[in-house]
């Protein structure tokens, strides 16, 4: 069994509204055109949705970025590590 390490981030950059290049200020959220569930002409579907805390790919999301987080933020030992974010934690 692989173990990975939990990381308890303190704080977050996770903003509500960024401005954009051209100096306007949105909604930090998918646009209505990313949770369109249309098909398109080749009947694919390509659409933005929230993963539930019961999907395995929400694990797979908290593994994925925690890694990436520590590759850029870790001392050398770190980044060797496998880590994961807790689903809920205290802050």
């Amino acid at each position: 069994m692989v173990l990975y390490t939990p990381l308890f981030p303190r704080r977050s950059d996770g903003l509500m509204e960024v401005i954009t290049r051209d100096g306007k200020t949105e909604r930090n959220e998918p646009s209505p055109e990313q949770l369109d569930r249309t098909p398109d002409a080749k009947g694919d579907v390509n659409y933005c949705r929230e993963i539930h805390s019961d999907e395995l790919k929400h694990l797979d999301w908290r593994r994925k970025l925690a890694c990436m987080l520590m590759e850029k933020l870790g001392n050398e030992e770190q980044r060797g590590m496998l880590w994961y974010y807790p689903y809920r934690f205290e802050i």
